[in-house]
């Protein structure tokens, strides 16, 4: 999303209002663990829970008091929401200025602003939050973007269903990623955030040793370049080995060609990819190159520390870029444990994360194992039984999916509406 710098007061003052009510909302969750360093304060603002659907990290939210689910987007310079969301939830929309689009990856539409009274979020309760109304019918209510994720920094874990914002004081650089211990990671240099015009998590990778401009973006579904970036990498529609990969879509009516091809080496930050397989179109990225999609961040754990300007990135495991590596090895070539050491989940809410976590990497068998074990402990929520009948049609079981779907809107019709 972007707009004329000619509008930089009025954008800027709506994204100072912004984070200040947010943060005057969630610093009293703050908490100051112990790091490395022994001046290092990392504190933590909140942590949302994230349920991975398909190809996409989902939150649980409230506006005044009902669930409203959003997708986490990194990509999205404001949150949003479309039309028939805002009036859902019965909220007064405000024209936005006549000068303001929402632009994506292949057009722009015109927006309204509306505001949400009483906005849950991790537990927390933010009294006003405005949200531009307008845009493409996600599937869900709407998009969170960087008007919530940019307050701070951010850590992207979604490999375990969690995001979490925190505040880093005197901490250097290489102890943010706290959670790596003796695992290898990355250090990537980011673009300045200058809001409004640069507040995108952006950096430069390289591709078959050509430099890219890549926003790393968790509401794309899959990592994809413009055709333009993929000819300077060596590869064009009628490149041996190219596949053509159907339509991409986005914000706007035009859906363009898209392809597949396999190249040399991704090289994000010290993390070299030989042979990954990357989606190209001939869509616009605003300045950029390349969109590091859900495919990244889904195998990733991800600290973006937005005022160093850095990004620190862990390899999790599981498929990524078209691969799917039988071991991992680290640059001295020393066999790497991924096997994931996090503590077993004692609720229902941690089992359905991991469960969604499962699926989204193909281990359906293993997501189903955990959804059965959610369901044991809270067996009349809707939310866990929609989650499991989702994945038993994916299983090819239709009876039982249909018995979960049953008591879910059976338990829906019970449940108390808010006026």
């Amino acid at each position: 999303m972007s707009t004329g710098r000619s509008r930089r007061r009025c954008e800027s003052n709506r994204w100072s209002t912004a984070s200040a009510i947010v943060l005057g909302s969630i610093a009293a969750l703050t908490t100051a663990p112990a790091y490395a360093a022994p001046s290092c304060q990392l504190s933590k603002f909140l942590e949302m829970s994230v349920m991975l659907a398909g190809h996409r990290p989902i939150v649980t939210t409230k506006i005044g008091g009902k669930d409203a689910r959003f997708i986490v987007d990194s990509g999205a310079f404001y949150s949003t929401m479309s039309r028939a969301s805002a009036a859902e939830f019965g909220l007064h929309l405000d024209p936005a200025p006549t000068w303001f689009r929402l632009r994506g990856v292949n057009g722009d539409t015109s927006a309204s602003i509306a505001s949400v009274r009483d906005f849950g979020l991790g537990g927390v309760s933010v009294p006003k939050v405005d949200f531009i109304v307008g845009g493409t019918d996600t599937g869900a209510v709407g998009l969170l973007g960087q008007n919530f994720l940019g307050i701070g920094d951010v850590e992207y874990d979604l490999p375990h269903g969690a995001i979490r914002l925190l505040h880093a004081k005197d901490c250097p650089v290489e102890t943010l990623a706290y959670w790596a211990g003796t695992k290898p990671f990355t250090i990537v240099s980011l673009e300045s955030r200058n809001p409004p015009f640069q507040v995108h998590t952006v950096g430069t990778v390289t591709l078959n040793g050509v430099k890219l401009r890549a926003v790393f973006d968790t509401g794309a579904e899959s990592s994809i370049m413009t055709l333009s970036a993929a000819r300077r990498a060596g590869i064009t529609p009628d490149s041996p080995g190219v596949v053509a990969s159907g339509l991409s879509t986005g914000l706007g009516s035009r859906a363009l060609r898209t392809w597949i091809g396999t190249f040399d080496k991704l090289e994000i930050g010290g993390e070299a990819i030989p042979k990954p397989r990357i989606q190209f179109s001939d869509i616009t990225i605003g300045d950029g190159d390349m969109l590091i999609g859900f495919d990244f961040f889904r195998t990733h754990r991800i600290y973006v520390a937005n005022k160093a300007n850095k990004m620190l990135v862990t390899y999790e495991g599981g498929p990524v870029f078209g691969l799917t590596p039988t071991r991992a090895v680290s640059a001295d070539g020393t066999p790497l444990d991924l096997s994931d050491k996090a503590a077993e989940p004692t609720t229902a809410e941690g089992y359905t994360r991991r469960g969604t976590v499962q699926a989204s990497n193909g281990k359906l068998e293993a997501a189903l194992a955990d959804l059965d074990k959610a369901v044991a402990l809270a067996p009349n929520d809707a939310t866990t039984l929609r989650i499991r009948a989702g994945m038993r049609l994916a299983n090819r079981q239709p009876l039982l999916a249909s018995g979960d779907l049953d008591k879910a809107i059976a338990l829906d019709r019970r449940r108390p509406t808010c006026g």
